[in-house]
């Protein structure tokens, strides 16, 4: 199990349902972005209520084709793995351009 860092329009990212990222904001995003490629096949399930919901990853490749990333939209917030720096550069220039935060697992918060 790694560490997370997670995107949030919240304070504290455990609160992200109360100031979500929606999933029409991290698909702009996405549609604006040509590193950001969302998967058709690569998903996770879970019972949300009475209904199955299919969470989807979205993959990030580095100009340079050397760092990878991926990213889990969910619970209003995106959620990605540490990898290196320069994915780490990334994570925080999509927080900016979501009107949002980065927070580490503990709380942390990184720019």
């Amino acid at each position: 199990m790694g560490y997370d860092f997670h995107i949030t329009r919240a304070d504290d990212w455990t609160k992200s349902r109360e100031q979500p990222i929606t999933g029409a904001d991290w698909l702009a995003l996405i549609a604006s972005d040509p590193e950001l490629e969302m998967s058709t096949t690569d998903f996770y399930k879970r019972k949300v209520d009475d209904t199955i919901e299919r969470i989807y990853a979205t993959y990030w490749t580095a100009p340079n084709g050397e760092q990878t990333a991926v990213f889990w939209l969910a619970d209003g917030r995106i959620t990605v793995k540490y990898r290196d720096r320069i994915a780490m550069k990334k994570i925080v220039k999509i927080a900016r351009k979501l009107s949002a935060r980065v927070q580490g697992d503990d709380g942390e918060e990184y720019a």
